[in-house]
């Protein structure tokens, strides 16, 4: 961000990809196929739509419109989203 209040949108469009991928990482790695069938299964049933839509949310209130997550320039919230994605 350019200045410290555009840097604290980043970290909230960060930490929210965050908390999508700690509910991801215990599923896909899970040992018992079972059980990681049914974790994944919520997973993408539950908690990604809810994980999207907050970026979504985010996206249109600190985006200005544009294509990028804060502002109207690339932050590293956009290539982090970019990565995972």
């Amino acid at each position: 961000g350019r200045d410290h209040f555009e840097q604290a949108k980043v970290d909230a469009v960060v930490d929210t990809i965050n908390d999508a991928l700690n509910k991801y990482i215990p599923a896909r790695f899970e040992s018992d196929e079972k059980k990681k069938e049914e974790l994944l299964k919520k997973f993408f049933d539950e908690e990604l739509p809810k994980h999207l839509q907050n970026l979504e949310v985010l996206g249109k209130t600190y985006g200005e419109g544009g294509p990028f997550f804060v502002g109207n320039q690339l932050t590293w919230a956009d290539l982090f989203f970019y990565e995972v994605g």
